[in-house]
């Protein structure tokens, strides 16, 4: 029953406890700032899921995420000298 009535922060936090990023580090703002990253990348596939292109190429969270690191990889690729 608990489940059926799930709102959208329990969602959320379901959703990125799956893909939750595990990094050992002494900085304490580190954890703050992935948590940052991750509710923004939630928040994109909630709207991805809610546009016309999910119908075209459906993903799930994951395949969004990984989806959006690959574009982001080759944006900023640098220029292959010739």
């Amino acid at each position: 029953m608990y489940n059926q009535n799930m709102g959208g922060t329990d969602r959320m936090d379901e959703n990125i406890a799956y893909y939750r990023t595990n990094i050992c580090i002494r900085k304490w703002w580190w954890p703050l700032f992935l948590a940052q990253l991750s509710y923004a990348m939630h928040n994109a596939w909630q709207l991805y899921r809610l546009s016309a292109a999910m119908k075209n190429q459906p993903f799930d969270l994951l395949g969004f995420t990984r989806n959006v690191a690959m574009s982001l990889m080759y944006t900023n690729k640098p220029p292959s000298i010739q």
